[in-house]
C-alpha cells in the first residue's frame, strides 16, 4: 500500500449536491459512521476517517460515483450517498432507494449500483472528464508535474490495492452512507451486490 496521506488538497473541488457535500465534510472531520457488523465481543466496525475526498460524477446530471475518498492508511474508498427508502407510504415519495435494490429494480447505466462492474464503469467514465486528472493528483497527493496518463493509472492501481476480501473474491472497498434516520427508514439490498452487514453505514448515535 502507498504511503499514508496527510494534509488536504481536495477542498478546491466543490460538490453541488447538498447531501453529498455534507457527507464529505463528515468523512473528513471524523464523524462516526458504523455498519451492522459486530464481532464476538459486540464491537462493531466504524468507517475510518478520510483525509481526502473528491466527487466522482461523470456528467452534468451528477451521474456516477458520488465520492472517491482516501483514508488515513492510504486506502481508496468508493462512497455512495443514499437517503434510503421508507416503509411509510406517506413518506415514500421523498425517499430515494439505492438503484439496483428492491423489488422494482432500477438500473444505473444498465448495472446494479455499487456492483463491481458498475464501479469499474463509473471509474472509466470519470477518467474521461475534463478535471479528472487534476482531481486525482490532489486526491493521491501526486506531484503537480505528474502526467495525465500516469495519474489515471495511479487511481486504478490504488483502487486495486485497496480491495478487501471477506470470505470470497476480493471486492472494491466501498461504503454506502445511509442517511435516512427516521424510524421508518430501511435500506433495500435485494438484487444488489451490496453487503448490508459490511458495506452499509449509518451515523453512530451518541449514547
Amino acid at each position: 500500500m502507498s504511503q499514508t496521506i496527510t494534509g488536504r488538497r481536495t477542498d478546491r473541488w466543490p460538490i453541488t449536491d447538498r447531501a453529498e457535500s455534507s457527507v464529505r465534510g463528515f468523512l473528513l472531520s471524523g464523524r462516526n459512521f458504523h455498519n451492522a457488523f459486530c464481532d464476538e465481543s459486540g464491537v462493531g466496525e466504524r468507517l475510518p476517517r478520510m483525509v481526502e475526498a473528491i466527487p466522482g460524477q461523470h456528467n452534468a446530471s451528477n451521474h456516477g460515483i458520488d465520492l472517491f475518498a482516501i483514508d488515513g492508511s492510504g486506502r481508496l474508498w468508493v462512497i455512495e450517498v443514499t437517503r434510503g427508502n421508507s416503509r411509510d407510504a406517506q413518506r415514500r415519495r421523498s425517499a430515494i432507494p439505492l438503484k439496483g435494490g428492491g423489488p422494482g429494480v432500477v438500473r444505473a447505466d444498465g448495472l446494479p449500483q455499487m456492483s463491481e462492474r458498475w464501479i469499474e464503469t463509473g471509474v472509466e467514465l470519470f477518467l474521461k472528464t475534463a478535471n479528472a486528472c487534476a482531481m486525482i493528483r490532489d486526491l493521491l497527493h501526486l506531484p503537480d508535474e505528474t502526467g495525465d496518463e500516469e495519474a489515471r493509472q495511479a487511481l486504478q492501481a490504488r483502487l486495486e490495492e485497496s480491495r478487501v476480501t471477506r470470505g470470497g473474491a476480493p471486492r472494491y472497498r466501498k461504503a454506502v452512507i445511509f442517511l435516512n434516520q427516521d424510524r421508518w427508514g430501511h435500506f433495500e439490498d435485494y438484487r444488489t451486490e451490496v453487503d448490508p452487514i459490511h458495506d452499509v453505514y449509518t451515523f453512530l448515535q451518541p449514547e
